[in-house]
């Protein structure tokens, strides 16, 4: 499986040349296809070969009589420097627009155009998500204008939008409301959610208290603690308290689109549904799975929700006649529900690898290394967070036991170990 790294890579280069071949006729795009795009394509996988030929081809048809036909073929099909249109049964638009949020991590923004079944007016544009405050996601929105007017037709069309929509709390995925906020457009949320947005210190401070009682009981050490709590508060003290114009609820109707709350990644996870296509956000991914952490530490988190959320979501895609997904990250998934159902088995392999390792006293640290390897930066919290989750859902059914309940008694209580129950 190709790493982050060889995939930013690409996408870095891809988005680069794509941008200078359609976009501004850069005349040496040949070339650069050749040497340097080929070779970042090979570890990544045979739909971005594919791809580079696509575009390769194109550059070598330049300026000839079926130019034109060619570049509306290619850009219909991949898009253009992070930009891609769907379009859906009834003919809404929309407009996946990838942003680096922070250094090396990317999100998909949709910017939702239903003027043509609701009526033209600009209340009908919407934005789901904002990205985040850094630079590089003003670079790129900036990019996605300039493809947008340029390749499609839509000049102007991302700063029409008058309805942020924020999928959930997570601040790769708000983190640049304040921004849209300023220009006058309303922002959205489930309730759930809504208070990171407009109480983010408060709720900051009350996760993280809980988070350092949690490291605690997982098995960290002091040093270990201290880092992961400075790490957690540290990197999103940036952003300032935004208001929220309205909430949004399960199966509300939000300007000819359906909401599906779906928690368990966050607390006030929500999906779009427009017509046969469904925007996910963080709730499906058509490679990973999403951070799942521990209900005690946030309500409505947690394995159970997730799963629960994940039944839904299938009975919804096999009822409803979804036939696209597009998720936060990563690519389009055209396959939903076998994907919806690829994710739950997952979650189950994991379930039944700490059983087989809890035949043995572990405590939560031990866990996550036996699941995950030695892991740096935030990854550390990812990964505890994740085991966690897991071993909550299966102490809450009496899979597990705490094997030194009495100890937990003591004035200084140690980590807690857990058994897995004959």
């Amino acid at each position: 499986m190709p790493s982050n790294r060889e995939r930013l890579a690409f996408r870095r280069s891809l988005h680069q040349i794509e941008f200078d071949l359609l976009h501004q006729n850069h005349a040496s795009t040949l070339s650069e296809i050749q040497s340097v795009l080929a070779p970042l394509a090979a570890p990544v996988g045979p739909e971005c070969v594919e791809q580079v030929h696509a575009l390769a081809h194109l550059a070598a048809a330049a300026n000839s009589p079926g130019d034109r036909l060619a570049r509306q073929t290619y850009v219909e099909q991949y898009g253009c420097a992070g930009v891609q249109r769907f379009r859906t049964r009834t003919g809404i638009s929309i407009y996946l627009i990838e942003a680096e949020t922070f250094p090396g991590h990317v999100n998909n923004l949709y910017l939702i155009d239903a003027r043509v079944r609701l009526g033209g007016g600009m209340h009908d544009i919407t934005l789901l998500d904002a990205g985040s405050q850094m630079d590089s996601t003003r670079r790129d929105l900036d990019r996605a204008r300039a493809v947008l007017g340029h390749l499609f037709g839509q000049a102007g069309l991302l700063d029409q939008a008058r309805h942020v929509v924020i999928s959930h709390g997570h601040i790769d995925h708000f983190g640049g409301v304040g921004e849209w906020k300023q220009r006058g457009v309303h922002v959205y949320a489930h309730p759930f959610d809504a208070r990171v947005l407009t109480r983010f210190g408060e709720r900051l401070i009350e996760t993280s208290v809980y988070m350092r009682t949690f490291m605690r009981e997982a098995g960290c050490s002091p040093e270990l603690t201290a880092e992961l709590f400075t790490m957690h508060t540290a990197e999103k003290r940036m952003f300032q308290p935004v208001p929220v114009d309205d909430e949004l609820y399960d199966g509300q109707d939000f300007h000819g689109m359906r909401v599906h709350h779906v928690p368990g990644h966050c607390p006030g996870q929500v999906m779009l549904q427009v017509d046969n296509v469904l925007l996910t956000a963080d709730h499906l991914l058509a490679r990973i799975t999403p951070n799942q952490s521990p209900e005690r530490i946030t309500p409505w988190t947690g394995l159970d929700h997730y799963l629960t959320s994940l039944a839904r979501t299938r009975a919804l895609v096999e009822t409803a006649g979804i036939d696209l997904a597009l998720g936060g990250h990563e690519d389009p998934i055209r396959r939903p529900a076998e994907r919806v159902r690829e994710t739950m088995e997952f979650h189950h392999q994991r379930l039944r690898r700490i059983l087989e390792l809890c035949e043995a006293d572990h405590t939560i640290v031990e866990i996550c290394a036996a699941l995950f390897g030695e892991q740096t930066g935030y990854g550390r919290l990812l990964g505890l967070s994740e085991a966690a989750a897991h071993v909550e859902y299966l102490s809450r059914r009496g899979y597990l036991q705490i094997a030194n309940i009495e100890d937990l008694l003591k004035a200084e209580p140690p980590a807690i170990r857990y058994r897995a129950v004959e």
